[in-house]
């Protein structure tokens, strides 16, 4: 029966961070919109680094990053992260 409690807590606090880190970015967002009139489709240039590790962790970034920044995202990248990424898998 602890071990539930103690397990429902974790969870809970997980839940509490996880929406204080959605209204966060939330409100970077409205800065930089207003501030500079940044709009939707956000256009995020990934590296390979990046990419490398959202596939160690076993994350899809284009159904995930549409979800965390609350808008619809066009990912991009650049022909010199696309030759380390080919370096990188052989």
């Amino acid at each position: 029966m602890y071990d539930l409690a103690v397990a429902h807590c974790c969870w809970l606090v997980d839940c509490i961070m996880k929406v204080k880190r959605q209204k966060h970015v939330r409100k970077i967002l409205t800065f930089y919109r207003s501030s500079f009139g940044y709009h939707s489709p956000f256009q995020v240039l990934v590296d390979g680094t990046f990419c490398r590790a959202a596939l160690n962790c076993k994350v899809n970034i284009s159904e995930q990053l549409p979800k965390y920044l609350d808008a619809e995202v066009k990912l991009c990248t650049t022909q010199c992260v696309l030759a380390e990424c080919e370096a990188l898998g052989k």
